[in-house]
């Protein structure tokens, strides 16, 4: 613990401290009110009659570290401009949803989520589906400059965006590189040995059988 005793806060700083922390403490409720009660921490310096730094308070008074702090901090940041100035009722309902957008300035993130719920995939009653990857794809592909900031977004140019060409061929197989292929055999373990635990491996034997055989048939930079 990195305690720092000799900085009283004053009584009614002290007042909204608890009840940040009590907001925190109801089991991260909502990432609105968890990030809108770190940014005020933050920003009031609410954490320095025990703790020299932010950083230090989020390690041990919640067990997180400052970059995922900044993170809740700036997804609540997102869904208020989104909330501000949207006219959809879809809005982001996890941290995960808005994190894409901080790579934007604020100003252009209610524009872009927008778009990336009218681009989105529907379900059977045609709610969109909102991932965060689809998110992080329309991001992407504006930074990228292939679609514009909030005006003329196109669904085939979104998902298009980080799509990477395709590998060249050797002798009808994929030229891939050494390093890939390795880390795809070790994820593939990975994956193996969680679904045994789960004791659902027989289910997914074939596929996983496939998987490993097209890794296997594909040829290496080194070889090619």
């Amino acid at each position: 613990m990195n305690i720092v005793g000799n900085n009283q806060l004053e009584i009614q700083d002290q007042q909204r401290l608890d009840e940040c922390e009590q907001v925190i403490e109801r089991g991260l409720s909502t990432f609105v009110e968890v990030g809108s009660a770190l940014k005020e921490i933050r920003g009031g310096r609410l954490y320095s009659a025990t703790h020299s730094s932010f950083e230090s308070y989020c390690r041990d008074r919640w067990a997180i570290s400052k970059p995922y702090a900044t993170q809740l901090i700036s997804a609540a940041q997102t869904r208020a401009v989104i909330e501000a100035v949207a006219v959809a009722t879809t809005l982001p309902t996890t941290e995960s949803q808005a994190r894409p957008l901080s790579a934007v300035p604020l100003e252009k993130r209610a524009a872009l989520w927008q778009q990336a719920v009218d681009t989105a995939p529907r379900d059977e009653l045609g709610t969109p589906i909102v991932t965060a990857g689809h998110v992080k794809r329309t991001v992407d592909a504006c930074r990228k400059g292939r679609i514009s900031d909030g005006t003329s977004f196109n669904v085939e140019e979104i998902e298009a965006a980080d799509v990477p060409p395709p590998p060249k061929l050797k002798n009808g197989a994929p030229l891939v590189p050494t390093k890939d292929r390795k880390e795809a055999v070790a994820a593939l373990d990975r994956v193996s040995r969680f679904l045994e635990r789960a004791g659902c491996y027989e289910q997914f034997l074939r596929p996983l059988s496939a998987i490993r055989e097209a890794i296997a048939t594909t040829r290496g930079e080194a070889s090619a």
